[in-house]
């Protein structure tokens, strides 16, 4: 069974993309329901992730000592429920990502407020990059970036593809490729893809 939420964002972007000069839609999407037991533990494995990702940027003689301590702390909060609220207290930030096609930028906003405006010239692309969900080659988690006029990278998107230990529905992942392939069209942008498995 398909995603509840990812699915259908996929499937309303997938209509309006045709018809519409402006598409928007979160810049996070959730499989599981927000609170849920479920959705505690994905967002401590992507706070892992951003942090080991952090943490290998970094590179200094700390890391191992850093990359462990973060790998224990996370494990004691993924299996320990009473410390997903008290560490997650409040919901990830989620800005509303909206694409203009006809002025070919993108507009950030957070709590109704335009936060930034993501601008494309000659060097712009798209980069969707689809990362295992806590060591699953099964589930997913993809990200889109786009690299504006000053090739600087910009996430505008991140999904999940599956609950944790959960199985990816192969037709949800071609939807996906095929939609993100018409939003590169319209955006007259190269899309490239990172399906590596590490």
């Amino acid at each position: 069974m398909l995603s509840p939420i990812s699915s259908e964002t996929i499937a309303r972007i997938t209509q309006e993309i045709e018809h519409n000069e402006n598409i928007e839609f979160h810049q996070k999407q959730y499989n599981s329901p927000m609170y849920s037991h479920s959705w505690y533990q994905t967002q401590v494995v992507r706070q892992m992730s951003e942090w080991l990702g952090y943490s290998l940027v970094g590179g200094s003689y700390l890391i191992i000592p850093l990359i462990l301590l973060i790998i224990i702390i996370s494990l004691m909060v993924y299996i320990i429920a009473p410390l997903h609220r008290f560490l997650l207290r409040q919901p990830p930030k989620n800005p509303l990502v909206r694409f203009n096609f006809l002025q070919r930028n993108i507009m950030i906003f957070h709590e109704n407020k335009l936060v930034e405006t993501i601008e494309f010239g000659l060097v712009s692309s798209l980069m969707c990059e689809q990362k295992p969900l806590f060591l699953s080659r099964a589930n997913k988690l993809i990200i889109l970036q786009v690299y504006d006029k000053n090739s600087q990278a910009h996430t505008v998107l991140e999904m999940e593809t599956a609950p944790l230990f959960g199985q990816t529905d192969a037709r949800f992942l071609k939807q996906t490729d095929d939609l993100l392939e018409n939003l590169a069209k319209r955006m007259n942008l190269k899309l490239f893809f990172d399906k590596s498995n590490w």
